[in-house]
C-alpha cells in the first residue's frame, strides 16, 4: 500500500494531537504543529488543519507547556487545551496537498523540561528551543 499526504492526513482525523507532536512543513519552508485534521478534503486537494498557535506564549511559559505535555499523554485531554495553558490557540488552516513537503511525527512524549546538564547529555530535539530552560 502506497500512502501520500493526503491518505496519511485522513487517517489522523479524528483526535486531537497534542502540541509539539505532529508537524507539517511547507515547500515554502514555513511549518505548524497540527491539532486536528478536518474532515473536508475536495477532489482538487484543498482541506483544512487545525493548528496549535504558539504565538502569545511568552519565553517562560514553555516550560509549562512541556511539563503539561508530560503531565497529559492522553490526547482527549488536549480537547480542555485551556486548563493547561491559558495562552495556548488554535488557528484553521486551509491548504493544498502539494504545498506540502513533509509531515513529522515527534515520537518522543518527555520533552526535556530543564537545560542538560555539564554531563554531556545532548539538549532538546525536535521542537525549536524555546530558550534556556530553568
Amino acid at each position: 500500500m502506497s500512502l501520500d499526504v493526503a491518505g496519511y492526513l485522513k487517517m489522523a482525523r479524528g483526535q486531537t494531537i497534542p502540541p509539539l507532536l505532529l508537524e507539517v512543513v511547507f515547500r515554502s519552508g514555513k511549518s505548524y504543529f497540527i491539532k486536528q485534521v478536518l474532515d473536508h478534503f475536495d477532489a482538487e486537494g484543498l482541506f483544512a488543519l487545525r493548528v496549535w498557535d504558539l504565538r502569545a506564549l511568552a519565553p517562560e511559559e514553555y516550560p509549562q507547556l512541556l511539563e503539561a505535555l508530560n503531565a497529559h499523554p492522553e490526547r482527549d485531554a488536549w480537547s480542555g487545551y485551556k486548563t493547561f495553558q491559558s495562552r495556548l490557540d488554535e488557528a484553521t488552516l486551509w491548504l493544498h496537498v502539494q504545498d506540502v513537503e513533509q509531515l513529522v511525527e515527534w515520537h518522543d512524549r518527555y520533552w526535556p523540561t530543564r537545560a542538560p546538564e555539564s554531563s554531556g547529555e545532548p539538549g532538546p530535539i525536535g521542537f525549536r528551543n524555546p530558550g534556556t530552560l530553568p
